[in-house]
């Protein structure tokens, strides 16, 4: 493929409308939830504002998550991006067109991390919950006190890893809970 079919394909990607806050731009960044990031550009005093109009507050929402997991994670975008949140919204101030383009990326991609780890948090917190579960399925093949949480096991490195149960014998079977998403099998 040669760049002018790139260059064709992305512009039929970019889609702007106008609407009562600003411009509304589709980024090609994306939310967990595959669905598009969308900025607001509006015109503020001399220059600009670029938000994400609450979209990471939105799509966590949408997808039936609780929205208390978002809270830690725009801060750690907005933290990361050097912008400003006010209820659930990120946003840019500039001064210059000239930093437009800079300023559409930061936000989109401040809000499409922000969804991304309040739906790692939430996922986190599922598979903890697998445990118990866990527990009790373990406790038809063995005893009550060969079974162990929060088991500490120390590796070659010298490092100490934790896995959340263990079957304790002459061989130990351990057990680190994950849930189907990408940020919970990574730390795991």
């Amino acid at each position: 493929m040669d760049c002018l079919s790139l260059r064709n394909l992305a512009t039929r990607l970019d889609v702007c409308v106008e609407g009562s806050d600003g411009n509304v731009f589709k980024t090609h960044c994306l939310y967990p939830s595959f669905s598009p990031v969308f900025v607001t550009i509006s015109v503020w005093g001399d220059g600009f504002r670029v938000s994400d109009g609450g979209g990471a507050a939105e799509s966590v929402v949408r997808q039936g998550l609780n929205p208390h997991a978002l809270t830690s994670a725009l801060k750690a975008a907005r933290n990361k991006y050097n912008l400003a949140e006010k209820n659930g919204v990120l946003s840019l101030k500039i001064d210059s067109a000239d930093w437009l383009e800079n300023a559409i990326l930061a936000v989109s991609n401040a809000s499409a991390m922000a969804a991304n780890l309040a739906y790692a948090y939430v996922d986190q917190k599922s598979a903890k919950d697998i445990v118990p579960e866990l527990i009790l399925a373990l406790s038809v093949f063995a005893k009550p006190s060969q079974i162990a949480t929060d088991y500490p096991v120390r590796g070659h490195s010298g490092k100490e890893r934790k896995f959340d149960v263990a079957v304790i014998g002459r061989r130990n079977l351990l057990f680190k809970t994950v849930s189907p998403y990408a940020g919970s099998v990574n730390s795991a």
